[in-house]
């Protein structure tokens, strides 16, 4: 049996996997999957989100299982970024980091300049409906998809408010990440998107080289890849989990 571990990105949770845990489940039976929420948000939205991303590390590590079983990660943007942490401290044997970035990287790539007005409306805006559109705009170049999309980030929304607070603390985290400094290549595959309008397809490059890792680009989709393509996202994230031996 195998825990395989998913991390959503910054200010989002569990349930904005929708249907990929369904798909993963259904493509992996005997995997048990955990949707596991950051602090601040999600199944944590009383708590205060740490500052780091090595304190985000230890909330994901102490949710582990205690057991001698592998463990796996499939983590988007600042998911990616704890996941890393995590590999390096031995915590989980394999990850699939997508759209991740880091102080390799300036700032300018780190988020496009472009990107800068939507997303700091989103942050500032009082409505609900103006935020979740703005970054479903950002994230999704499937314009159809962010449409139908918007209606369920709304409920999440509705359900476990954000606190704007706790979502510049994440920043404050992410802006901080540096990739530790840990001979885990062959443990490690990156997911990017050419066409991502968030986040530079160079972060991407810049860790791959960093971990002498596989990177595998997408052409076409944005910054949320499990949400444009979650079909892609699994087949590269399964062929890599399971054609390596270092897990098992």
């Amino acid at each position: 049996m195998t825990h395989c571990i998913l991390l959503r990105g910054l200010a989002r949770e569990h349930a904005h996997w929708g249907d990929f845990t369904d798909q993963l489940q259904v493509m992996q039976p005997s995997w048990q999957i955990h949707c596991l929420d950051l602090p601040g948000f999600g199944d944590f939205t009383q708590q205060a989100s740490p500052t780091t991303i090595a304190g985000l590390a230890d909330h994901i590590e102490s949710l582990l299982p205690e057991d001698n079983t592998p463990k796996v990660a499939i983590a988007l943007s600042l998911g990616g970024m704890v996941a890393l942490e995590l590999l390096a401290r031995g915590a989980i044997q394999y990850a699939v980091a997508i759209n991740t970035s880091s102080l390799i990287n300036p700032f300018w790539q780190r988020i496009k300049p472009s990107a800068l007005p939507s997303m700091t409306a989103a942050l500032l805006s009082p409505f609900t409906q103006l935020q979740e559109r703005l970054v479903l705009q950002q994230v999704c170049n499937n314009k159809t998809l962010a449409a139908q999309h918007l209606p369920q980030w709304l409920n999440i929304q509705a359900k476990r408010p954000m606190t704007k607070s706790n979502a510049v603390r994440q920043l404050i985290a992410a802006s901080r990440f540096e990739p530790p400094q840990a001979e885990c290549g062959e443990q490690l595959t990156l997911l990017a998107s050419a066409s991502d309008k968030l986040v530079s397809v160079e972060c991407s490059k810049r860790l791959a080289a960093h971990y002498r890792a596989k990177l595998i680009i997408h052409p076409s989709a944005g910054h949320d890849l499990p949400l444009e393509d979650p079909e892609w996202v699994l087949e590269h994230s399964l062929n890599a989990i399971n054609s390596s031996a270092n897990y098992k």
